[in-house]
């Protein structure tokens, strides 16, 4: 029995243990539609600036994205699928004249605040 804990074996367990309850962040996108978002007053059409959007976030597609399209109006989470249920870290919210963003504060965020403010500001 005193083999398993002073060997590697229990550590073989037990790190991934601990790597799945760190990476196990993120809320489901209710609760990321409900957190306080920034807003960003749109300058453009909205279509070129969706486009730009998932053109600068392709790079977490296809399993860390989540696009809702709803006629004009589109959301663009950012997350990971955790336990079977997508968790999100970033809401981008394209409505009528502006784009809002949410972020929920997880261990390991898929973006920095600055990286998805330069992100928008960059389409906009």
């Amino acid at each position: 029995m005193a083999a398993l804990f002073n060997g590697g074996y229990m550590r073989k367990i037990f790190v991934p243990i601990v790597a799945l309850g760190l990476f196990g962040c993120g809320v489901s996108t209710s609760e990321m539609r409900a957190l306080e978002f920034k807003s960003y007053p749109i300058t453009q059409s909205e279509d070129h600036v969706k486009q730009c959007l998932l053109d600068k976030l392709n790079s977490f597609r296809p399993d860390r994205m989540l696009i809702n399209e709803y006629g004009k109006h589109t959301e663009i989470f950012i997350g990971a699928t955790q336990a079977g249920k997508f968790r999100s870290f970033y809401l981008f919210d394209i409505l009528h004249n502006e784009i809002k963003i949410s972020h929920y504060d997880g261990v390991f965020p898929a973006l920095s605040k600055s990286e998805a403010d330069s992100i928008v500001t960059s389409c906009l």
